[in-house]
This record gives C-alpha cells, structure tokens and sequence, in this order.
C-alpha cells in the first residue's frame, strides 16, 4: 500500500513528473488520486495512518464534499485537532493551495496550528512538510508540493490575504462585520499550472471552502 501511496511525491505543480513508470503505472497513479481526493478520510487513515473515529469519518466527509461547513460542538471533542489533520490532507492531495486559519486573535488561531505541529509525529505526514513555524512572529507550515497553511487574525492587519480554504476557528468571537469585510474576500480558486494549459480550458475552476468552527455557547451569537 505504502508504495503505491508515494505517487503524490511525483505530483509536481498539479501534473505528475515525468519518470520511467509504464502507462498501466501512470494510470493507477491517476485512480489513486482520484480515489484519495474522494475518500479523505481514508487518506487520512492509509497514508498518515492517524486512526479516526466514525463520527470523525463522518466529520471529514462532510467538510470536504461542502464548499460551505459550519459545526457548532461540545468542548472537549477534538474540533481544532481534526480540523488540522483536514487542512494537512488538503495541503498534501492539492497542490498549491492556500489554508488560512483565521480567528479573533493571532494566538487563538494557532491553537490549530499547536495540533499540526503535534502531528508531526507521523512520519508520512512530516516528510511532506517543507518548514512549520508557530511562534508569535511566523505562523505557518508549508508543504513540499508549495501548499501552506497560514495564521491570520480577524483584524485589519489581515487583509489582503488569499484562501483557497478558510477555517474561521472559535468563529463566535470574531465580530461579524469584519470576518465579512476582511475574511470573505480571502477566497479565491486553487491556481494550479495545469488549470492554464489549453487541455483543461473547459474545466470550471474549483470552488474555494469555508469552514467555521466553534464551541457551543448562546444562540443569540452570530
């Protein structure tokens, strides 16, 4: 299984490299892209070999098949930890995407940024890591393949950042007119070369994800 999951390490800026490999080989690389691109969660499972639990399974179907996921859950039931093993899957089967972690503050942000660097005690997922920085001037984990995840605070420091996934962390507590004048407009499609060459003119750009996350507390919050 382990060598027919390292393909993505001959994914190169949204085409696969060139090698020796048969045709039959190329294809396969294909189904497994397309298979792990569908199954995140299995991703997850077989290639980190991070063990999940079914609602967690469930949690990470939902978030991938939505451009637009809001979960609103207990303390205690590991939302920033599964959120960074999502963003890290991401980061790893899309190419040059751009993960922001937003949330009223800096800090409060990189509690999710903590977990991934937890996660780097397994091993398939820290070698696709390029650098990880959580300290109070960088925040940041970026990947091989050029994907980053980056820590932005819901202020007016933050703008002009681009996502093509947004996670809004603790997002009760960012104000509401700011996370939709500063943070919406992160959004943007995954620009990967293959997308500009003319075999793939036809095909519509993919839809960039929001994702927000909190503890539950009053229902009067936004």
């Amino acid at each position: 299984m382990n060598n027919k999951i390292r393909f993505y390490i001959n994914v190169q800026n949204g085409r696969i490299a060139k090698n020796n490999a048969s045709q039959d080989w190329k294809n396969r690389k294909i189904d497994w892209i397309t298979f792990y691109r569908r199954n995140v969660h299995r991703f997850i499972q077989h290639y980190f070999k991070i063990n999940l639990y079914p609602y967690q399974v469930l949690w990470i179907y939902f978030m991938h098949i939505c451009d637009y996921f809001i979960s609103i859950a207990s303390r205690a039931s590991a939302k920033s930890w599964l959120i960074g093993v999502y963003a890290c899957a991401i980061g790893v089967l899309y190419p040059h995407s751009e993960i922001v972690l937003v949330s009223a503050t800096q800090k409060m942000a990189s509690i999710i940024m903590g977990k991934i660097e937890a996660l780097m005690e397994y091993p398939n997922l820290r070698r696709e890591v390029d650098c990880l920085y959580n300290n109070s001037n960088n925040r940041l984990c970026r990947f091989k393949n050029t994907s980053q995840i980056l820590v932005v605070a819901c202020k007016d420091s933050g703008r002009g950042h681009r996502a093509t996934m947004t996670i809004g962390e603790e997002f009760r507590l960012m104000d509401k007119n700011n996370y939709d004048s500063i943070v919406k407009p992160f959004a943007i499609a995954r620009q990967a070369p293959f997308m500009n060459l003319p075999e793939w003119s036809n095909i519509d750009p993919e839809e960039p994800k929001e994702i927000l996350i909190s503890s539950a507390y009053h229902k009067g919050l936004w």
